[in-house]
């Protein structure tokens, strides 16, 4: 379905509710708050799942109090945004009790598992598609709607560092800050502001940095004993994900979180790797230099499975 019939099939209906993928990041937060902005400047009702203690630690600024749905609010129509799969989704069970329903997303895996699907896989970001999407609708792009979606372009570009920018991504930034102004405050909040604690944490865990295949793949974890011991939770640990990929020469950095029965593996690559392909394989998905999956067996053996994979991918 093109974005124009997308945007007509949405005049059609009311009531909704938005709800992004699990454990939602900022491209999920930011682009559901501003998808419920267009979708009120067309006059439609409209709210987000209550992702309020499920924020992510950088996204502190952003405040979903007028966004998230009273408790006697009967939505006739679930949007699902940012999320792959009706599986990953926030509320599974909330998106099934909608009678329509709609999906918005960039991931390259998403088959299309809603009434009326607009996916977009060579979008930076959600919230580039929600910018778009709100053109079509011919909806009034404000302030508040500016700065989610800079939020959100920014946490899946990396701040316009990752591969995934394309042009189309700066004009779209340039046009966000034509509307809100100076994004320096954001941006600041959400890359370059850590806690003394968070700061510790890095320490710890850099200690367990390894290196394969001649350095051109590192892993480095963190498990649940320490995160508890320190009154961390495995959210708090998502702000080092990128951090093995950062090592000079390495083409694939694996972060783990080690859970009591489960080890959830972030995946990302530099240049050449495919990591969603290689995440695919054992369950999971993602993007091409960024995906994610998880295993329920010992580490040692869930990372050989992942380095093997890998490594018939890089020689």
């Amino acid at each position: 379905m093109n974005l124009i019939d997308f945007s007509e099939k949405i005049k059609d209906f009311n009531d909704f509710i938005i709800i992004p993928h699990i454990n939602p990041d900022g491209d999920a937060v930011g682009s559901a708050l501003a998808l419920c902005d267009v979708l009120r400047k067309i006059g439609k009702t409209a709210y987000v799942a209550d992702i309020s203690e499920n924020m992510p630690k950088n996204l502190g600024f952003i405040d979903v109090c007028g966004y998230t749905a009273p408790e006697n609010y009967a939505p006739k129509t679930a949007f699902a945004e940012d999320c792959a799969d009706k599986e990953r989704m926030f509320d599974k069970t909330l998106f099934e009790a909608c009678g329509n329903s709609f999906c918005i997303d960039h991931h390259v895996t998403n088959k299309g598992f809603a009434d009326f699907n607009y996916i977009d896989a060579d979008a930076s970001a959600t919230g580039e598609i929600v910018f778009s999407l709100a053109k079509s609708l011919d909806a009034e792009i404000g302030k508040n709607c500016a700065k989610y979606l800079y939020c959100a372009i920014a946490s899946d570009t990396g701040s316009f560092k990752y591969s995934n920018t394309s042009e189309k991504t700066f004009e779209i930034a340039g046009s966000l800050r034509k509307i809100y102004g100076e994004f320096s405050n954001l941006s600041h909040a959400m890359f370059d502001e850590f806690t003394v604690e968070q700061l510790r944490m890095k320490q710890h865990v850099l200690e367990s940095l390894k290196f394969y295949h001649n350095g051109k793949i590192s892993v480095m974890c963190v498990d649940y004993e320490y995160l508890e011991n320190n009154g961390f939770t495995f959210d708090d640990a998502d702000f080092l994900t990128s951090i093995p990929r950062s090592v000079k020469g390495v083409e694939v950095g694996i972060f783990a979180k080690i859970k009591r029965d489960e080890i959830k593996f972030s995946l990302r690559s530099n240049e050449f790797v495919n990591v969603s392909e290689i995440a695919a394989k054992f369950g999971g998905g993602g993007h091409k230099r960024a995906a994610g999956v998880s295993f329920k067996i010992p580490y040692d053996e869930a990372v050989e499975k992942l380095l093997k994979a890998i490594e018939n991918e890089i020689r």
